[in-house]
């Protein structure tokens, strides 16, 4: 796995930042694992409905990809 977003995080703590990452599960709930979240924002706030989350499964800076969340 590349080392982008650690590389990315050690720039942004002189901003107070950091790349936000969401945690991922199996339907089982067996196996864990991190992706990196993809910011979605609402068109029409109005509407209640939760918008989908977007999570990146190849690093968007390099383009290697992340390891399956069963290890694969």
């Amino acid at each position: 796995m590349c080392e982008c977003v650690k590389k990315l995080d050690e720039q942004l703590v002189e901003h107070n930042g950091r790349i936000a990452m969401a945690l991922t599960m199996s339907k089982d709930m067996s196996r864990m694992g991190e992706r990196l979240l993809v910011a979605t924002e609402k068109i029409d706030t109005k509407k209640r409905k939760p918008i989908p989350k977007l999570m990146a499964t190849f690093c968007p800076f390099c383009g290697d990809k992340w390891p399956a969340e069963d290890g694969a």
